[in-house]
């Protein structure tokens, strides 16, 4: 209710992303605590936290969306930079001047801008700035839940598997035997017919191999974001106290401490309870991914085309179209296959990634986590590099 009155007028839009981020800090508190009694509990109760950490979930997303104007964090920063420039520009001799006029007015019954009234008493720029990045936080770690739900969605509809033509095996002694004895009139119709079922079995191949890459690639690039957030995620709250409230507008300065101190409580045990959760769901992604795309080319390595899907990823489709077959029924292979989003080694390479940024004090990332949250983390990092080690060595 409140932050929906206050954006009603531009000039309290920094208090209207005050208020957003206080309510999208409880959403998301609930909703990981919830999430958390899920992993330790079972049952029908663990059924019903975890119902209740989607519909805080969605509650924050729907907030986003249609109930916070999307100028609002622009307008914080225009009104507070305006501010700070008008008080760079008056002296005291012009302030008391503007409030002896302001009270002439209201001694005359003239309406006067409630903000106006408070002029220079504006969220300061530094704070503004603050909440701002706060802000930021918050809406990329919803986009990153938002891309991990598309790419699970993507991953469970589609299958490696492509069915397709018994004629797109090798052939066997005895079929080049037929085909030998056979006119040459049948055996161009024959070579015809599996070229194309070769054809359209790739191309098949290719775009459910892409759609899955995409959906990965989306979601490693938005969890990524949240990992290397400017500044370190959810680590603002080091602005003087002063900050927190309109310049000498304060009912209670010991309350407003106390309000800052709780909003600086609550952003450390955010980065706590999510940023662990970012990196393992990015490791997910990765490492299914992987696992996907081991399948995928493992069906197609029953075809002998494994090597044609990676060496042909990076190329136009004209391309794609000519290296298809020969006359035996083996692919044209280039002397390295390129280095692919349809190869599971690509995306272990990624997974490795993640320990440079954990380990990167910039992000200050590993302070988030416990103990037993880093063994965790070590333990899948060691079986990501045996898998790239395994990658390796197949080749």
């Amino acid at each position: 209710g409140i932050i929906h009155w206050l954006c009603y007028n531009s000039h309290y839009a920094g208090d209207a992303l005050l208020c957003a981020n206080m309510l999208l800090r409880q959403f998301m508190l609930e909703m990981e605590e919830e999430d958390t009694e899920e992993e330790e509990g079972g049952g029908e109760e663990a059924k019903s936290n975890k119902n209740h950490a989607r519909e805080k979930m969605h509650s924050a997303k729907v907030f986003l969306d249609w109930c916070l104007p999307v100028d609002t964090v622009d307008n914080a920063r225009m009104l507070a930079y305006k501010d700070e420039m008008s008080e760079g520009d008056h002296n005291e001799e012009d302030e008391d001047e503007a409030d002896n006029n302001q009270d002439e007015m209201m001694m005359e019954g003239d309406e006067v801008n409630e903000y106006d009234t408070h002029k220079g008493k504006t969220l300061s720029t530094a704070f503004v700035a603050e909440v701002v990045s706060e802000f930021d936080s918050l809406t990329i770690y919803l986009d990153a839940h938002t891309s991990f739900e598309r790419w699970h969605d993507v991953l469970a509809s589609i299958s490696p598997i492509v069915s397709s033509s018994s004629s797109l095996s090798s052939p066997s002694p005895a079929r080049r035997a037929n085909k030998e004895s056979s006119s040459s009139s049948s055996r161009m119709e024959e070579d015809i017919i599996g070229k194309m079922e070769r054809r359209t079995y790739l191309r098949r191949k290719r775009q459910i191999g892409k759609a899955v890459a995409e959906a990965a690639d989306r979601a490693r690039e938005a969890f990524i974001s949240v990992m290397t957030h400017p500044g370190g995620w959810m680590m603002g709250g080091d602005t003087e106290n002063d900050d927190t409230k309109r310049a000498n507008n304060a009912p209670d300065m010991e309350h407003g401490e106390e309000e800052q101190e709780q909003r600086k409580a609550e952003m450390r045990m955010l980065r706590s309870l999510c940023l662990p959760r970012v990196v393992l769901a990015l490791h997910q992604v990765l490492d299914q991914t992987a696992d996907w795309m081991e399948a995928f080319l493992d069906d197609a390595r029953a075809y002998g085309v494994d090597s044609l899907l990676l060496s042909s990823d990076a190329r136009d489709d004209d391309n794609k179209e000519e290296d298809v077959d020969n006359d035996d029924g083996e692919e044209s292979v280039h002397d390295e296959p390129l280095q692919s989003p349809l190869s599971p080694a690509y995306w272990h390479k990624m997974a490795m990634y993640i320990a440079e940024i954990v380990a990167n004090d910039e992000y200050e990332l590993s302070s988030a986590f416990t103990a037993e949250d880093l063994k965790r983390f070590m333990e899948l990092m060691a079986e990501t590099a045996v898998k790239l080690l395994h990658c390796s060595s197949a080749k």
